[in-house]
């Protein structure tokens, strides 16, 4: 099989994945492209409080990128590379003053994670093995499944931070498709 034939057959596979993904086009407009989707999401924000720094949030404390405007990028982001067909809107937001357990438990101190944090390459690191959230226990935290199944939001966007443990996505539910393993 060709190289060229092969990335045409891997794009053609992506499109059928995304489609299903976000729903099949229910009509076709007059240029014979889909009708946009809309999809609404719950975006949840980890920023716990840093004791040691005066109780800022830790996107603060180190400075990251603000949430809000990351999203909103994605949701632009998103909009332009379909073409104008994926369309999402957030229509519930919580920011989290706590770290998530880890899958054995384990939760950070604050303190002891920006700690952490600066010391990182020195010492291995510092930072806790296994490194990987506790999915099960965020779909019950923030009671995910009712809220889905009332239509209340189409996809749960957590946006943590390193070493948060988080998957860069996740899929739960019947209608999966190969881009993630299952929680």
């Amino acid at each position: 099989m060709s190289f060229l034939k092969k990335v045409t057959d891997m794009v053609e596979d992506t499109a059928d994945l995304l489609s299903n993904a976000l729903g099949k086009p229910d009509t076709v407009a007059p240029s014979g492209r889909p009708q946009p989707v809309q999809k609404t999401a719950y975006l949840i924000t980890f920023n716990p409080r840093i004791p040691s720094e005066g109780n800022k949030g830790l996107i603060e404390v180190m400075g990251w990128k603000n949430p809000e405007e990351l999203a909103a990028q994605y949701i632009a982001d998103l909009r332009e590379v379909s073409g104008g067909y994926a369309n999402y809107s957030i229509v519930k937001r919580d920011v989290v003053d706590s770290f998530p357990a880890k899958v054995d438990g384990f939760v950070y101190d604050p303190d002891k994670f920006v700690v952490s944090w600066h010391s990182k390459g020195k010492d291995g690191g510092g930072f806790h093995t296994p490194d990987w959230t506790d999915y099960h226990k965020l779909v019950a935290q923030f009671n995910i499944i009712p809220q889905i199944n009332e239509g209340k939001f189409d996809e749960v966007w957590f946006f943590g931070f390193p070493y948060g443990g988080f998957y860069e996505s996740r899929m739960a539910g019947p209608a999966l498709f190969g881009a993630t393993p299952r929680p």
